[in-house]
């Protein structure tokens, strides 16, 4: 009956530390993904805002040339 109960334990934490792990695994995928995905999105604003700044400053060029 111990030995039934050792092993069982046994066979329990090691199912336990393989999702663990595999938990680990995809929660490293997913903040990766989030990390990449926050990057181009404050790439995609800086390079808007950047070319914001262009016209606006086209804008100026224009108003100044006439």
């Amino acid at each position: 009956m111990a030995d039934q109960r050792k092993d069982f334990l046994s066979e329990v934490i090691s199912l336990s530390e393989s999702q663990i792990k595999l938990s680990n695994t995809k929660l490293h995928k997913h903040n990766t993904a989030i990390q990449d995905t926050m990057r181009s999105m404050a790439n995609n604003l800086e390079n808007m805002l950047f070319g914001l700044g262009l016209d606006e400053d086209q804008k100026k060029v224009d108003d100044t040339c006439r």
